[in-house]
């Protein structure tokens, strides 16, 4: 049996989903995993460059807004990772990825352009992480 969430109750869900997220961390992950809806923590390799820190927890950055397709939306402060210079290596991240206080992965997001690189040329990598219900 399928149950269809109708749009007002997918906002309200998902407030109540970030409204819980005191304990959420937002975290980078360096090895090349492909998408797979039964990845666990252990599938992903944490970043560790040089002035490396996980986001804890992520902020959010307005209200639940519904998007073009009506489905519910919540924006997060941007996320600032910096490399810690001089660092003459470089280092390649993959994607992100939220987890839990229970250490299980909520959510993640292998880059389309994957990896990015950080370099002493290019310190710094910036996201603009978002939370989308989609139960249709």
């Amino acid at each position: 049996m399928s149950w269809f969430f109708p749009q007002p109750a997918e906002r309200s869900s998902l407030e109540k989903i970030v409204a819980a997220s005191p304990d959420w961390s937002l975290r980078l992950f360096k090895n090349n995993v492909a998408a797979n809806e039964e990845h666990v923590l252990a599938d992903f390799t944490e970043a560790d460059f040089p002035g490396y820190a996980a986001v804890v927890p992520p902020t959010q950055d307005g209200d639940v807004e519904t998007d073009g397709d009506g489905k519910a939306r919540q924006w997060f402060e941007l996320a600032l990772f910096t490399l810690d210079l001089p660092d003459t290596e470089t280092y390649s991240i993959y994607g992100a990825y939220i987890v839990g206080d229970d250490d299980l992965i909520l959510c993640y997001e292998r880059f389309s352009d994957a990896p990015k690189i950080l370099s002493t040329t290019n310190p710094v990598l910036v996201l603009k992480p978002f939370i989308t219900l989609n139960t249709a």
